[in-house]
């Protein structure tokens, strides 16, 4: 949130209560950029520790459970299903 506010030249309070009025949040956006960069990686055939490290997860274990609940299947069935 700082790093994003900064680069706004916005107060990380002000970013905040901004998305509140357009009903979202930051944390709902980043889960959607996770998400969707999680796929658009996946379909590059990147290989699932630097698409773990890229979208913000510490470790494989973290990623893995996140996709599957975002999904339903883990990132390994989706590689197999679609590249």
């Amino acid at each position: 949130l700082k790093s994003i506010s900064s680069k706004a030249k916005l107060n990380p309070r002000v970013l905040q209560k901004r998305l509140k009025e357009e009903g979202t949040s930051f944390s709902e956006i980043l889960l959607e950029v996770r998400k969707k960069l999680s796929i658009y990686y996946l379909s590059r055939d990147i290989d699932l520790l630097t698409i773990s490290l890229n979208i913000g997860y510490i470790d494989l274990s973290t990623f893995f459970r996140a996709f599957k609940k975002w999904y339903g299947i883990t990132p390994t069935q989706w590689k197999k299903k679609n590249v």
